[in-house]
């Protein structure tokens, strides 16, 4: 930190992807982040710098993917303000829309008309095409709603490693502020939710295509979350349209040489429900169901993934918790070989040291 004049902050990240498909690439990658961020003493007119620099590395892929930012942000009152950023990005990939790499600048807005409720948008322009950005979020005593747009380029290894979409333990944090004030206890409530109900770090993951390719994601989730007195229900929507950035010959050991271009452009629609009850002090009952449909406009395919479960947890001593889950998934699809149908019964204990 230099004072009230700015803040900086220099990260390195390593990670890596290992996959049992055939054909679907490992990778590792190293990465770097550098900012600079105006201090206190800009109360009306922020700024920061930022520059990211990752490498990517594995069997049958490679590349870098560097981006230059420039952001300003207006204050015009405490609950407005006007925000703009700029800059340049550069992906190494050769594109089959004619650009992987150029200018980029958006212009928008930042709303918190009260402590319950922000919003931000923005839109603009890239190497890629015209740019939107929507995050918006609302909670009352008993509910949390929210909505996200968002557009990026990106891989089927970056949805595994950071997911675009709404995080589970943020969610829920909005839910219980105003019944749980103390920091620690809402957590330690959020971990057990999340523990007994079997949720993931996200609120809802779509099914992740297997590509080798970069595309252009285009994401709309809607959610909510409602809480009574000894129950939870929690509801998601979302849309997705994967548009592919590069050639397809990329896919060629996963496909197969003749149909390299499967997943070149996917569509993906769906929805999930969650209703956990609070039976007694130690034991809760839960209650799931997924549903998504899936498109591949090349081909035509379309495939629909239905989930449900129930399951019960019961603390049995403290700090020693058991769950018992059943599980029915079932995919129909109109290609010839790619439905299926799973039945499961999962029993786990977990013990606190």
């Amino acid at each position: 930190n230099f004072s009230n004049f700015a803040s900086t902050q220099a990260r390195y990240t390593h990670n890596a992807v290992y996959t049992g498909v055939g054909g679907l690439s490992s990778s590792q990658s190293d990465s770097i982040l550098l900012s600079l961020t105006s201090g206190s003493a800009f109360r009306t007119l922020g700024w920061g710098l930022n520059y990211n620099k990752q490498k990517i590395g594995g069997l049958g892929t490679s590349g870098e993917n560097e981006r230059y930012t420039g952001n300003l942000r207006y204050r015009v009152s405490s609950k407005f303000s006007l925000t703009g950023t700029g800059g340049y990005q550069k992906f190494s990939y050769t594109s089959i829309t004619g650009n992987s790499a150029g200018s980029f600048w958006t212009t928008g807005f930042v709303w918190t008309p009260s402590d319950r409720t922000n919003i931000a948008a923005n839109t603009g322009k890239a190497f890629f095409g015209t740019t939107y950005m929507l995050m918006a979020s609302h909670r009352t005593r008993r509910s949390t709603w929210s909505l996200n747009y968002n557009q990026n380029i990106t891989t089927t290894r970056d949805q595994f490693v950071i997911p675009a979409t709404v995080d589970t333990a943020n969610f829920l944090n909005q839910l219980w502020t105003s019944n749980i004030p103390d920091p620690i206890m809402r957590q330690q409530t959020i971990d057990a939710f999340i523990r007994d109900n079997g949720l993931s770090a996200s609120i809802f993951d779509p099914i992740n295509v297997l590509t080798n390719q970069f595309f252009l994601q285009k994401r709309l989730q809607a959610s909510v979350a409602l809480s009574g007195a000894r129950s939870t229900l929690v509801l998601s929507m979302f849309h997705m349209l994967r548009e592919a950035q590069t050639q397809g010959d990329a896919n060629s050991a996963l496909f197969g040489t003749n149909n390299f271009t499967l997943n070149n452009d996917t569509k993906q629609i769906g929805g999930n429900a969650l209703w956990s009850w609070k039976i007694s002090p130690r034991t809760n009952a839960n209650i799931g169901a997924i549903y998504i449909k899936s498109n591949i406009l090349a081909t035509g395919q379309e495939d629909e993934t239905k989930t449900f479960r129930v399951g019960l947890t019961r603390q049995i001593r403290p700090k020693l918790n058991g769950a018992v889950n059943f599980r029915h998934t079932e995919r129909t699809s109109n290609q010839i070989g790619s439905e299926y149908r799973e039945n499961a019964i999962v029993g786990s204990l977990l013990m606190s040291f």
